[in-house]
This record gives structure tokens, sequence and C-alpha cells, in this order.
């Protein structure tokens, strides 16, 4: 029994030996034939190489800036969202109530949240229509849909005929507030997407006229303004650090904007609202998308933050 463990002890450290040898030769065969390969091609194809530099990353300060816009979008996308989802509940409890009052209230919240939520969508998208189908867009009589049909219903005192309406608005809530929640954009997206809000503004609200029942078209233009200001301010802190000449400007036509609007409030009937006001408001609002355009191609490039975080 001695006998066959002194063999089989020899035999492993021979095994571990021949293992051992045969992994050096193998090995040192292997980065011989590699070189050989790879000289035999590099005679043979004449392979140029170019001098290794390394890629350019934004500064500390840059990438958190560069978050911080991010996260600005998406959390004002959000908190809009979720306020629609409240006002519309809302809305549907003061109809079923019999309450005039508070349901056209809650009728206006509803549509500032929505304006909102505007510039986390492509404007115009077909499938929004149920939601709050654009007036301009629509052909002549055609029978308003959404909230536009909450607003015919309320503004024309029939306030049982906008149950219907409202609930499905209210059931349609918390799809929107799904579809937003992974909201993550670029800064350069972000701009664009404000500049097209902004366009919306001018084109479908100040020129064609949204709320053509409640006549409260100042609540859209202040919804839109507003929300691009909160996100512009984030910008401006980002420009700061890439182009602070741009990001000056943006910050001075914002802040002129953003005070025509505050002449007035959410419940400013349009026959309160003089032509040269209106002419004042789509004029400082192009200053303001000609500065964000700027600004857009200066950000280019730019990521989202995220993997900064």
């Amino acid at each position: 029994m001695s006998h066959v463990s002194s063999l089989v002890s020899r035999f492993s450290k021979r095994g571990v030996i021949v293992c051992v040898v045969l992994a050096t030769v193998i090995g040192a065969f292997s980065l011989w034939e590699s070189n050989r390969y790879e000289t035999h091609n590099y005679q043979k194809q004449h392979y140029s190489t170019t001098p290794y530099t390394h890629h350019v990353h934004p500064t500390r300060a840059e990438q958190a800036a560069t978050l911080a816009v991010t996260n600005q979008f998406r959390r004002n996308v959000v908190t809009a969202s979720q306020r629609f989802a409240s006002a519309s509940s809302s809305l549907v409890a003061a109809i079923h109530a019999g309450d005039m009052v508070s349901a056209r209230r809650f009728e206006l919240h509803s549509q500032a949240a929505f304006d909102e939520l505007r510039a986390s969508f492509a404007i115009g998208v077909t499938a929004l229509t149920p939601l709050d189908a654009l007036v301009s867009d629509q052909a002549p009589g055609t029978i308003p849909s959404g909230l536009h049909a909450v607003e015919r219903d309320l503004w024309t005192g029939h306030l049982t005929d906008a149950f219907t309406s409202a609930q499905a608005l209210a059931q349609a809530a918390p799809l929107l507030e799904f579809g937003v929640f992974r909201t993550i954009l670029t800064p350069s997206a972000i701009c664009g997407r404000l500049i097209e809000l902004l366009s919306w503004t001018t084109e479908n609200v100040i020129t064609s006229s949204q709320e053509r029942f409640s006549q409260r078209d100042m609540l859209d233009v202040r919804a839109s303004v507003l929300f691009s200001s909160r996100v512009i301010n984030s910008l401006v802190d980002l420009g700061h650090l890439i182009r602070p000449d741009l990001a000056r400007q943006l910050s001075s036509r914002n802040r002129s904007v953003v005070a025509l609007v505050g002449r007035f409030s959410d419940t400013t009937p349009n026959s309160d609202v003089s032509n040269a006001s209106w002419r004042a408001i789509s004029q400082q609002i192009a200053s303001v998308q000609a500065s964000l355009g700027e600004l857009d191609g200066a950000l280019n490039g730019l990521g989202t933050g995220r993997p900064y975080a």
C-alpha cells in the first residue's frame, strides 16, 4: 500500500512538472507565432499608426451642470404629469358634485399641466388628439375632444355633459405619468424641445387661439413660458461654463418674457389682453428661441450627464 502511495506521489509530482513545462512551451510558441503573424502582416500590408490622443472629457463642474439640466427637465415634466392627474381627478369630482365654479377651475389647472407636458411629446402627435386636439389643426365644425370638449361643455353651461370627457382624461392620466417617467434628454435636445414648445405658443395660441370657449389663451401662454423659464435657468448655469456670452443673453431675454406674462394671470380673459401685449409677448418669445438655438449649438455633444452621476 505504501509502495502504491509512493508511485502516485512520484507520478503526481512528475505530472505537475510536465504540465508546467508544457504550458511554458505552448505559451512561448503562441507568443512567437503571434509576433510572426503580426510582423508578416505589417510588412505585407504596411499598416500605419497615429499617435494616441486622450478623449476630451467635460470638467467636473460641466458634468454636474449637465446632469442638473437633464434632471431639471425630467423633474418638471414628471411634476406636470402628476399635477394633470390630480387636477383631472378633482375635475371629475367637481362635475359629479354639480360644482360649476370648481369644475371650471380644475379644467384650467388640467389644461395648464397638459401644456407643460407638451415639451416631452412631439407637438401635434396624433396619439394625443383624444386628450387635447389642437383647435387650430381642426377643420371648421369639428367636434372638440379631450380637454377642449370639457372646456366647451363647462363654459357653455352644460356641466353634466362634460362628465364623460373628464372621466376619460382622469383615466388616461396614469399613462401620461408612466410615459414621461423615463424622460432623459441631453441639454441640446432639451433646447430643441423648448424651442418647439415656444413655437407652439406663438403659432397655435397667440396667432390662432386655443381656448375658444373659455377665452383664456393667456393660460396656455403662461404655462409654456413659465415651464420653459424653469428649465432655462438650469441651461444658463451650464451655458456659463461653455459660452458665458450666450448664457447671459438667454438669461436676460428669459427674464423679460417672464416679466411680460407676469402682468397677467391664468384666468385673465382674452378681452383684457391688448393686441400690443400679445405682439410684445410673441416678439420676446422669438428672441428667447433665437438664444436657445445658439446655445443648442454650443451644447451639442454633451451627454445627459448620467454617466457622471
